[in-house]
Order: C-alpha cells, then structure tokens, then sequence
C-alpha cells in the first residue's frame, strides 16, 4: 500500500503533539461583524530550528486542503484548512490509560518468584513476551561524538508493559500501563484522510471524521455557518467496581467493557455564549482527566482567553483583528496574577499598614492585565516590581496557605509548584502548578459559595482569620527577602526569554517569554467562498 508510510506517520503524529501548548479560540456567526465564524487557531510544538511543523498545499483529484503537516507526512494535512472549513487541535489530558496488577505465578505450581515472568489471566498461568530492545541514542542533533548503545528489557502481558514490580497481601505482582490506543494509532489516520478528501462538509460530517482520532485531543472546526467542537480520544468503559486512579487485577475478571461511544464525548455546535476557547483545558465538566493530569481544577489557562472574550463578544460584530488582538493580549498574561490573586488581595483587605506599598504595586498590575511584558523595549517588564514580588512570593504563599494540609505530601503529588517553562525557555507556561489549588483553598476560607468544595484542603486552619493571618504572613516572608525598597526590586526577564532548539547546525536569536503557537490561523469563511468552493 503506497500510503502506508503516511499512515505511520499519522498515528506518530496522534501520539506525539506536546502536551500543554496549544490553543484555539472562535466566535459564532451570530456574533460576527460579518455574519460568518471568525477563528484564530494555534497549535504549538515547540521552538526549533527549523520548525518542525511545514505548511503545505494539497490540491490534486480528491485532494484539496492546506495547513500544517510534519515532514514526511506531507500527503494529508493534520491541521489546516479544506476548499470551504478549517479544523485545529489541542492536547486533551483524558484518561485512556489504566494501571493492571497482575497476579504472578509458577507454571509449575510452585509459589512465584518477585521477578517471575508468567502470571494469573482468565484463568491460566500465562508468559509475559520477553524482549532486549536496543537502539542508538545521541546526545543531541548536533553532537560530533558517536551515538551511544542503548538496551532495555521489555516485559509485556497482554495488558501493556510492565513498569513496576512489588507485593498485594503478600503476592508477588507486576504492574503494567493498559493504554487503549495500543495498536490503534494507525485508525486516527482515516479522519485526515477524511478531512484532505472532500467527506467533511459540514459540522456533523467533522464531528464524525474526527471521532476517528485515539488520541486525546481538543478540535475546532468552522465553516461558514457554524462552529464545531469535538473532544477525541479511545476511552475505556471500566467494570463495576473499577477506581481508574487506582490499580484493577488483571487476571480477566476486570477487563474493559468496551469505550465511550460518540455521543458521549464532550462535543457542541454553536455555544450559546457565543464564543468557544480551548488551551489544554478540561473539556468538560465531570469529565476524567488522566491520572497524570493533576491541574484540572478551579482554575484553567484557557480562563485568559474566556474572559476576554467574554467582555467582547456580548457587543456584537466581532472581527479577525478583535480575535487576534484578543490571542495576542493573553499571550503574556500571568494566570496567577489574573487567576490567584484577585481573591488573594480581597481575603488580606486593606491590609497591615507595612504591606501598604507591595499591595498596592500587586493591586494596579492586576488592573493593568497582569502582563509579563517589555512594551517600550528598555529591558524590563512594565510592573518591574510587582513581577518580581509575585515571582519570591509565590513559594511562600503554597506553603503558608496549605502546609497544614499538605507538609510533607509535595512530593507524592506529580505537580510543581509553577510550570518551568518559562525557566526553561519553552515559552508556553502556567498549564501545571498549585494555582488552582491556592484559588479555591483561599475562597473557600473566605466563606463565599464554592463548588466543589475541598474535602481536606484547606487554607491554614481553615477559617477567615487564620487564612488572612497566612497570606500576611507569606508576603512579609516575600517582601523580607526582596528588600525593604520597592524600587530596588527587580526581575531578570532574560530568564525565561524562549530559546530555539537547533535540529542543524544553525539557530537564532532568542525572543521575549509569550505563550504563542508555532503556527497559528486567522479564519473567516465567506458564503462565496463555500458557493464556489474557494478557500477561507
């Protein structure tokens, strides 16, 4: 089959779009300036040199579509737009992946050895597949030295690879990821396929197209009519009984009874508000993340996108340059800032005469956006000060507010305090950490209605006054260690600028922090264009 070592491609493709990156936001048509969906579409992966995403244009009998595509995968176009629609994507962060205990055993019938390589399933005492993989491994693209040997033992059971070993009362057990896309990569290639085809042309016919897609992933389509979403993604139907953030037996009495079938998924035409955003967010309420996702909580990075188009959209004639203005606008918003701090700031009140200064400086940056930004070029972020103040205090304030809760747990929860990215230099930030965490803990203290509410969380001890007491605390903790002059404060805004990782031999110079796709669509479909089936 000629196209086989597109489809390959493909299911790679579904498998590795970098998590926490992307987003997309678009405006029904009622809303519109012109009557028609307007959508800015960015889907990131990562700073390169050259950038790892291509754009191409596929026009041929039965072909018909341009956007982006990764080399080598060049027949279909994985996000982009066909003769009278566009569609793009964003991580999902659901739960596909299960953890199987299987019970070990001795196909003699002697007791199991801890390292043993058969185990209990439907009834048999079965072999694992035991296999030495080995492989070249560099340093990096560009390094002179030869690759290094690699080898590792795989242990498989019919459930996935083992990752772990260890005791359940007692019996020796191996545990193993069951991920449901295992062998099913290559059947996210037929919605593209689909999409570069001609068999989408409308909403429903994308929703459908899409569904075909096993890995999780947040899509937007628009056309000239309407705007689609559909939540993708292979998701297991557990047995009665089955805790999917705890470990099941995988000796067959607790296997799948079958996936989410497509109604079910979140999916929506035409938000009734008007407008629809997504940046790696939870897609619906009382959907499951995965185990590994730990900030799906009070508060969402895509909030930077919803509020500002929640303070444009209900106005009416809505056009591509609002919808950029607004993508831009939140590209260098600090999610705490905006997020955390406004019910923060309203728990400590007018504050002890000593933190009048810092929460003033707090104050107007949160009035000003909360942006992490160098408008006028000099080198410094504008709200020099209160960056640097939110950045020492930050810390502090996690662990003033909820160490009676969690001293000593940090590190049995898969979370840092903030996303490194911006330290790291990877430029799209503030999708992991303690934000939400802090938010709720610090409302639920402060006695307003919650949602939700934390069965153990709490802020300090819980109450108004011990809360307050907290956050005071913590912010003379931070102010201590800047000094007592706020003017002196200051923020090296060269360490999170976004560095470009060479795949040759040359790279470029390093940009200011943003949170920006890689490629990014400006999208407005016209009843001319879908009559003659032009482009968007």
């Amino acid at each position: 089959e000629p196209a086989a070592p597109i489809l390959r491609g493909l299911a790679r493709l579904a498998e590795g779009f970098p998590s926490g990156m992307s987003n997309w936001l678009a405006v029904t048509a009622d809303r519109s300036a012109s009557g028609h969906p307007v959508a800015v579409m960015g889907p990131q992966t990562g700073y390169f040199v050259p950038e790892i995403l291509m754009e191409v244009a596929v026009h041929a009998p039965g072909f018909d579509a341009r956007g982006a595509t990764f080399p080598g995968v060049s027949l279909y176009v994985l996000l982009g737009r066909g003769p009278d629609f566009a569609w793009s994507a964003t991580s999902g962060g659901s739960d596909l992946i299960d953890v199987r205990a299987e019970l070990l055993c001795d196909p003699e019938g002697g007791t199991p050895a801890p390292d043993a390589t058969h185990y209990v399933f439907d009834g048999g005492c079965v072999p694992m597949t035991v296999r030495t993989d080995t492989w070249l491994a560099k340093p990096n693209a560009a390094a002179l030295e030869p690759p290094t040997v690699v080898e590792a033992r795989v242990e498989r059971t019919v459930h996935g690879p083992v990752f772990a070993r260890g005791t359940v009362d007692g019996a020796p057990v191996a545990f193993v990821r069951q991920r449901s896309t295992f062998f099913g990569e290559l059947d996210s290639a037929l919605a593209f396929v689909e999409l570069s085809s001609g068999a989408v042309h409308d909403a429903a016919s994308f929703q459908r197209a899409i569904s075909r897609v096993t890995g999780s992933f947040n899509w937007l389509y628009v056309d000239d009519r309407d705007v689609a979403y559909y939540h993708s993604g292979l998701y297991p139907v557990r047995a009665p009984g089955v805790d999917p953030d705890l470990p099941s037996w995988g000796t067959g009495d607790w296997e799948w009874r079958g996936f989410v079938p497509f109604e079910d998924h979140p999916l929506e035409v035409n938000p009734a508000r008007g407008f629809i955003a997504s940046w790696n967010n939870k897609p619906a309420r009382d959907w499951r993340a995965a185990d590994s996702t730990w900030t799906f909580g009070s508060v969402h990075r895509s909030e930077i996108l919803a509020d500002r188009l929640a303070a444009r959209v209900p106005a009416g004639a809505v056009t591509p340059s609002d919808m950029v203005e607004i993508m831009a606008d939140a590209a260098t918003v600090d999610l705490r800032g905006q997020e955390v701090l406004p019910p923060v700031l309203r728990a400590i009140g007018r504050g002890p005469k000593d933190l009048g200064p810092a929460l003033g400086l707090l104050q107007a940056w949160v009035a000003d956006g909360a942006h992490r930004l160098d408008r006028d070029g000099d080198g410094e972020y504008e709200h020099q000060a209160a960056v640097a103040l939110m950045e020492e205090w930050w810390e502090p304030l996690i662990r003033h507010v909820l160490d009676p809760s969690l001293d000593g747990l940090y590190e049995h929860v898969p979370s840092r305090f903030d996303d490194g990215n911006r330290e790291a230099g990877l430029g799209s930030a503030f999708q992991g950490g303690y934000y939400g965490y802090v938010e709720k803990a610090v409302r639920m203290a402060s006695g307003g209605r919650v949602d939700g509410r934390y069965e153990v969380l709490r802020c300090a001890d819980g109450t108004r006054r011990g809360c307050r007491a907290a956050l005071v605390e913590s912010l003379r903790e931070a102010i201590a260690a800047l000094g007592p002059d706020p003017s002196t404060w200051d923020f090296d805004e060269s360490s999170e600028t976004i560095r470009f990782t060479a795949i040759g031999l040359l790279t470029i110079d390093p940009i200011p922090w943003q949170n920006r796709p890689t490629f990014q669509q400006v999208v407005e479909v016209t009843a001319d264009a879908q009559a003659a089936g032009g482009s968007p």
